[in-house]
């Protein structure tokens, strides 16, 4: 008893004396300004269940009354749970950490007693990613064609209604006449105004008038409804997305605010007539359907490493509804946007991208039975006279590939150090006007949306096929090609300044359509040649062939080779073009096309058009690079901005000082400041989860010590009877390198295994820090350099 009361002696007087140390800072201020932590932050070490924090301490604390040890964490238990945390916004992911809270959370479900619940539980637990990626094909699939039929309706109502049915677009309208006769259940504008007597270049005047009004009123919209409601649903997203799976933190990117704006804007981007399309959007749109069913997934909400796996599932939907092709979508998310992507990942990729495919085929978007607009076949094989020519065309692709990036990238960067940038809405209104103009006058583009441009290029010239009609009569050849090559320039001007402004825009779908007239073009003038010298000795595989060059095969070829321009896309594109026409023979022209582009745009310029944009917009993304560092670890490390933390000396409120008066994601915690070996490293939010629990301790004071060592925790219990024991929540292996190693190790080791940081020793002796921010920002300044 006289002991005990010793001890509570004791406590008063060190409440009263660590209030007169902290007078500037009240016990009950500190224990309030702690940021507030869920229960989720504070769950057990691998039970995942809240707890009660007096329960947690040390039983053995309790043997004698003069010693009380604080320890966090049962001594019966592994390594800790880490508290999970959201990432602030911009930050980057620990996959290390992530991936140790996924594997002890499965692994305490798996030592559940076996219950009926328990066992109806673990079987869910493992099951639930399928069920994930179930919801999110089947509603991706779904609103893709909700916004193909969207895009139809509002894009035919820029040249009038179908007078039987309003709701129904063109093409569905006059899907019983023939294609020779005119629709009378189709009426335009001038029509609805009364003027069937009027002359033809009054009609003409006033279709132009509505049709370019209608067009800047959609596109404005759009954008309008970007810049005031979700400002990241402005581009394709593929830039954003690359970055997301590689471990960058964009907390609004995939909201539902941004899911609707994204939606409802690219069916008005789209319809109103610009250059753009929905397929690069679609990406997005399945990636921030992800993020809206996570929340019904702990296991994945709550563990942002995990929810890269099933965003690049979604990635892969994204594509497969874009074009039609799982096998193209898993392959595309796989080579082009993925940073981990495992066996498992890839099955349940397929899984996905397959279910997607069928909820939207059942949607049946262009009433045709085709899963897209400008799906297409042919029944005639290629010919080894034409390899050359289709190598030319990839030779043709990667050129204008790469200048379209050079351009697009300087048109980007105009922008945003120019007046412009502050008014992005009425950018936005200009180039609808300007684009609507244009492409009304043009005799390719004023009948045809970029889409049906791209079916009808793709067409055969055959009966089968009477939209290509006009582009197959080869005694109106040179005018075909007059139009399409004025039609390829219109497109490649304003596709450069429209990439870019703030609406839902892809480029799929353009840079097939550009691709594709340039391929039509050397189609028909192969044709041409083939038509006024069919004896020649070149052309002596064609005997008795009536469709020996087929230009909407040379069509193909030539989008292919834009599209592998651009987007430096190999694999991936080969497959989602041999989905689009479902031939095997016009692989190895695919292939050897994709190649030549892919080989002559890496020549020409060092990025895609999304690694450029990840680039123009400075995310921390680790680009592939492909050539070796001279510097080293010691040339890239902070050293200025280093704080560390000692092993010993330390107190609740020392600790919660330094929260309060910095804000850096973590900190290194050494021996003491003179020798600085490095013990371990402990992140903000463990400390601030560490902190949280031990003030609700009745034991607690501001002057309670804190250690991080074993050592450290025996000369304080000499001189404290409480002590707070941080040995859990403190990382103890941290990744280290040497002050001499080469840079590209550390950047293969950031990038390979998911690291936020590198600890810079010497001899032992914490001398700096390396994060993926500072590699990021060193491999910039030394390209800017080189430039």
């Amino acid at each position: 008893q006289q002991q005990q009361q010793q001890q509570q002696q004791h406590r008063q007087g060190s409440g009263t004396h660590a209030r007169r140390h902290h007078s500037e800072i009240r016990w009950e201020e500190a224990a309030s300004i702690l940021p507030t932590t869920t229960e989720d932050q504070l769950h057990h070490a691998q039970s995942g269940a809240s707890y009660d924090p007096l329960s947690a301490l040390d039983a053995d604390a309790f043997a004698g009354p003069s010693q009380r040890h604080l320890d966090l964490w049962e001594p019966s238990q592994h390594a800790p749970l880490m508290p999970t945390d959201k990432y602030r916004d911009f930050d980057t992911i620990d996959w290390v950490r992530d991936n140790l809270r996924s594997q002890l959370q499965r692994e305490k479900i798996d030592r559940r007693r076996k219950t009926l619940y328990n066992r109806f539980y673990i079987q869910f637990y493992r099951v639930q990613a399928w069920l994930f990626v179930f919801l999110i094909a089947v509603v991706t699939g779904l609103t893709a064609g909700l916004i193909d039929r969207g895009v139809e309706w509002l894009g035919d109502s820029r040249y009038g209604y179908c007078s039987s049915s309003y709701w129904m677009g063109r093409a569905l309208c006059c899907q019983s006449t023939p294609p020779n006769e005119v629709c009378h259940d189709w009426r335009d504008w001038a029509t609805i105004f009364g003027m069937t007597d009027a002359s033809v270049l009054s009609i003409f005047f006033v279709n132009y008038v509505v049709f370019v009004l209608l067009a800047v009123l959609y596109v404005g919209t759009a954008s309008w409804l970007v810049v005031s409601l979700a400002p990241w649903a402005a581009g394709s997203g593929i830039p954003e997305v690359k970055c997301i799976l590689g471990g960058f933190v964009i907390n609004r990117f995939a909201s539902v605010p941004t899911l609707l704006v994204k939606c409802v804007g690219v069916v008005l981007t789209v319809s109103g007539g610009l250059i753009a399309g929905k397929q690069g959007p679609l990406v997005h749109i399945s990636c921030c359907v992800c993020s809206m069913f996570s929340g019904f997934f702990k296991k994945f909400h709550k563990n942002e490493a995990k929810l890269r796996e099933i965003l690049s599932a979604s990635a892969a939907v994204g594509v497969s509804v874009a074009f039609g092709a799982p096998i193209g979508g898993v392959l595309f998310s796989l080579e082009s946007v993925s940073y981990y992507f495992p066996l498992k990942t890839m099955w349940r990729a397929f899984f996905a991208a397959t279910i997607a495919a069928l909820a939207l085929q059942s949607t049946n978007p262009f009433h045709t039975g085709k899963l897209v607009e400008f799906q297409t076949s042919y029944n005639h094989t290629w010919r080894y006279f034409e390899l050359p020519f289709f190598l030319l065309l990839g030779v043709i692709g990667g050129i204008l590939g790469a200048l379209y990036i050079q351009l697009n990238t300087r048109v980007c960067e105009y922008r945003r150090r120019s007046w412009i940038y502050r008014y992005p809405v009425g950018e936005t209104i200009f180039m609808a006007a300007l684009t609507a103009l244009v492409i009304y006058i043009n005799p390719l583009l004023a009948t045809n949306s970029v889409s049906s441009l791209v079916a009808s290029l793709f067409s055969t010239c055959d009966i089968f096929s009477p939209e290509a009609q006009p582009l197959c009569d080869l005694s109106q050849a040179w005018p075909n090609i007059r139009d399409l090559l004025l039609a390829c320039v219109s497109m490649f001007c304003l596709l450069v300044f429209t990439y870019g402004l703030r609406v839902p825009t892809g480029l799929f779908v353009p840079s097939l359509a550009i691709g594709a007239c340039v391929g039509r073009m050397i189609g028909i003038s192969l044709a041409l040649l083939y038509e006024h010298t069919p004896t020649s000795a070149f052309f002596d595989e064609c005997t008795n062939d009536q469709f020996c060059i087929s230009p909407g095969v040379y069509a193909l070829i030539g989008g292919a080779a834009m599209l592998g321009g651009m987007t430096r896309l190999t694999l991936s594109l080969t497959v989602i073009i041999f989905e689009l026409t479902g031939q095997v023979d016009y692989i190895l022209p695919i292939m050897l096309t994709v190649l030549t582009s892919k080989l002559v745009a890496d020549f020409l310029s060092k990025f895609g058009i999304y690694d450029a944009h990840v680039e123009l917009n400075g995310y921390p993304y680790l680009q592939r690079v492909d050539r070796s560092f001279s510097a080293k670890a010691r040339d890239v490390m902070s050293t200025e901005s280093l704080f560390v933390i000692e092993a010993g000396g330390n107190t609740f409120g020392d600790l919660y000082e330094t929260l309060h008066r910095t804000s850096f994601s973590g900190f290194p915690v050494v021996t003491s400041e003179s020798a600085g070996i490095l013990v371990g490293y402990i992140a903000r939010a463990e400390l601030i989860a560490a902190l949280q629990h031990a003030s609700r301790s009745d034991y607690t004071t501001l002057d309670t010590p804190c250690v991080f060592t074993g050592d450290e925790l025996r000369r304080a219990k000499d001189v404290s009877d409480t002590v707070i024991d941080l040995r859990q929540w403190m990382d103890t292996s941290p990744t280290q390198i040497q002050k001499r190693t080469p840079l590209n190790v550390a950047y293969s080791l950031l990038k390979s295994m998911g690291l936020r940081r590198l600890m810079v020793i010497r001899r032992g002796r914490l001398v700096g820090v390396i994060t993926k921010k500072d590699v990021i920002r060193f491999v910039r300044g030394q390209q800017e350099e080189k430039q």
